[in-house]
């Protein structure tokens, strides 16, 4: 698994290119090629039908530190000091690509310098490390999309944001485009470090959620994949809301059931989650149609974790498509 969380706590997100070392920084050979053969093997499992040929946008995506639940988002902030820059060129103003930014949240209202809303920014700029590339094709765009907590009025807090960088292989790509190709990756559900991206995926029509298409977290015994780095057998001990998994003010109403939880580790499968990390913050929100958690819940969870802070640490699972 290719992970970019050590990186991500040192630089906010509007300098996307210096947040993954792209732009002026050597890569060193070997994390070269793991980001190929990661992405490279993503796509290889798209579906045959959904090649380039189609005409839609297939981008790659990699997920950086994710400290802020998109669930959570009531309203959305810009900065007075900090441009939207776009392939050289000031969005800041642009009255398309901020519609664009609300759109992307369900049409929450846009601010600007507003500490009680989440500060929302994006930024692309061109790159042509080889370092990233999909079917043989290095990445020509890079787009950075963020959301972050203030510090204070025009004071963003880098320590407290959720972030990605999307990966463009077609040079062609229009400015409005490239926003709402970027916040669609944005917002779409991702429990890898590193995920392919298709824009189209989000606009098909999708059938309701019924009993009989509800997906779990959870593993059984014998139908374990192996490919991920940890994997553990653990309980749900408590539920929790999105403003719980983030830090936030925590209401104490509590749901019946939820897609974050406490997990207590009853046994590492495969893996380490650090000698003092004996419960898991898991956040379930990895895809459609997910069952909600209930305490008593129990089961394997494969996928990976980080954050570790007073004996916990973060969980990201990944769906059972198969359950």
């Amino acid at each position: 698994m290719i992970s970019s969380e050590q990186d991500s706590k040192k630089n906010v997100v509007d300098h996307g290119s210096q947040w993954l070392g792209i732009k002026g920084k050597p890569v060193a050979i070997c994390a070269a090629i793991a980001i190929i053969i990661a992405v490279s093997a993503l796509a290889s499992r798209q579906n045959s039908a959904q090649e380039d040929g189609s005409g839609e946008r297939t981008v790659a995506v990699s997920r950086g530190q994710w400290k802020v639940p998109i669930e959570s988002v009531q309203c959305l902030s810009r900065s007075s000091t900090r441009k939207t820059m776009i392939l050289g060129n000031d969005y800041s103003d642009h009255p398309e690509v901020l519609a664009q930014f609300g759109k992307s949240f369900g049409g929450l209202p846009i601010r600007v310098d507003d500490p009680n809303c989440k500060y929302v920014s994006l930024t692309a700029i061109s790159t042509h490390d080889r370092a990233v590339q999909l079917r043989g094709q290095p990445a020509l765009v890079l787009t950075s999309v963020g959301l972050c907590e203030w510090a204070a009025p025009q004071i963003i807090d880098p320590n407290r944001c959720s972030q990605k960088n999307v990966w463009f292989f077609q040079g062609d790509v229009e400015p409005l485009e490239l926003v709402a190709t970027a916040f669609k990756a944005f917002v779409e559900p991702q429990d890898r470090h590193w995920a392919v991206f298709r824009a189209d995926t989000t606009n098909e029509a999708r059938e309701p959620c019924t009993s009989a298409n509800m997906r779990s977290i959870f593993f059984t015994h014998g139908h374990v994949p192996d490919d991920e780095a940890l994997i553990v057998q653990t309980t749900i001990v408590d539920l929790i809301r999105p403003e719980d998994w983030s830090g936030a003010k925590v209401s104490t109403k509590q749901p019946q059931s939820s897609l974050y939880a406490v997990a207590h580790v009853e046994k590492v499968l495969k893996g380490a989650v650090w000698n003092d990390a004996t419960a898991l913050f898991v956040n379930a929100s990895v895809g459609r149609c997910v069952q909600p958690l209930k305490v008593g819940d129990a089961g394997i969870l494969v996928g990976s974790a980080n954050e570790v802070s007073g004996g916990i640490a973060r969980f990201f699972p990944r769906l059972n498509m198969g359950f």
